[in-house]
């Protein structure tokens, strides 16, 4: 059974209709302020790039590949100024085989999906705007490289890819293929924290940073954003979800991970209390340090410490994918103790 540590949250009821009507104003507010598309020839205005409305439907959700994929992306030096990024906007940070790149959420919120290589290694970026989740992960399944698409539909409220490969289905959160010949098969995470654009330039100032695609040309926002939103600001869930954990109101963001088959899910409010030392959590073997601006929880086990990755998203879509999760909340669980 699911088990909580301290629990001081109301139950929060919502309504499908109205929550749907809420977050299509917001999204569509949003993809006025900060859309990515074709570089425009000189002196012409900028077009906007529009995608099907997303509908409130766990099974059709919109077309394949309305939402394009990035399969060649452009990158720049981290520097001040570039890729239209504000100080203060986030970005999803992926270090990798000796390479470090940032991914503003302005542009992975319209598009979704990356895929890209890091040195030898094919990597996709996925960020599911409905969720808040990303969820970076190796490209490879059955032993073979993959390439990743939108399948236009919904899970458990949360981003469905196919690969290209072989047809087959994957759920975001959940990092599994739900169908095709790669049914069951789950993919290997990658730490990616997402934090703020200074913040991630600071840790990395040799990186690079996510400007353009060689098909389409350099990401362009539409119109200036102003100060860089919350990345939480949803009201209420998109679509359902087939199960509901009202431990915490369900658009609570929080964070967790998954290890030897055990899960264990923080509201973020709670990390900056929780990552000054080691800690030991009820119904999990091991204590674990949270390294929240790698993207890691890193696990004392008795063969050695294990990294393993931080996911975020809004409680209703993170519960769903982690139904069994042990829950840490309320200010009693201190460093080091139980």
């Amino acid at each position: 059974m699911p088990s909580a540590v301290n629990l001081k949250n109301p139950v929060i009821q919502f309504g499908l209709a109205g929550g749907a009507v809420l977050l299509g104003i917001a999204m569509a507010i949003g993809l006025a302020r900060g859309r990515a598309h074709r570089s425009p020839p000189p002196g012409a205005p900028q077009p906007a790039v529009t995608f099907a409305a997303p509908t409130p439907s766990t099974r059709t959700g919109w077309a394949r590949d309305a939402v394009p994929a990035i399969d060649n992306a452009v990158f720049a030096p981290s520097a001040p100024g570039v890729a239209s990024l504000a100080e203060d906007d986030w970005v999803i940070g992926v270090h990798h085989q000796g390479q470090a790149r940032a991914y503003p959420l302005w542009i992975l919120s319209q598009r979704e999906i990356v895929n890209d290589q890091f040195g030898t290694e094919p990597v996709c970026i996925t960020y599911c705007p409905l969720s808040a989740t990303a969820s970076v992960f190796l490209a490879r399944a059955l032993g073979k490289q993959r390439t990743f698409g939108n399948d236009g539909k919904l899970h458990e409220c949360n981003l469905v890819l196919y690969d290209r490969e072989s047809d087959s289905r994957w759920y975001q959160l959940g990092r599994v293929a739900l169908d095709g010949p790669c049914t069951g098969e789950q993919l290997t995470l990658i730490p990616a924290p997402v934090m703020c654009w200074s913040d991630w330039r600071k840790r990395h100032p040799k990186g690079e940073v996510l400007i353009a695609s060689r098909e389409e040309g350099r990401f362009f926002r539409s119109l200036a954003t102003g100060p860089a939103p919350s990345r939480f600001n949803a009201t209420q869930p998109f679509a359902p979800v087939s199960r509901t954990d009202d431990r915490l109101p369900p658009m609570l963001p929080v964070t967790g991970f998954h290890f030897s088959g055990k899960s264990v899910g923080i509201p973020i409010n709670l990390i900056s209390n929780l990552s000054s030392g080691e800690l030991r959590i009820p119904n999990f073997d091991w204590p674990l340090t949270l390294l929240p601006e790698e993207g890691i929880a890193r696990i004392a086990t008795p063969e050695g410490a294990i990294d393993v990755s931080l996911v975020e998203g809004y409680w209703f879509a993170w519960s769903a994918a982690h139904p069994e999760a042990t829950l840490v909340t309320g200010h009693s669980l201190a460093p080091g103790r139980f």
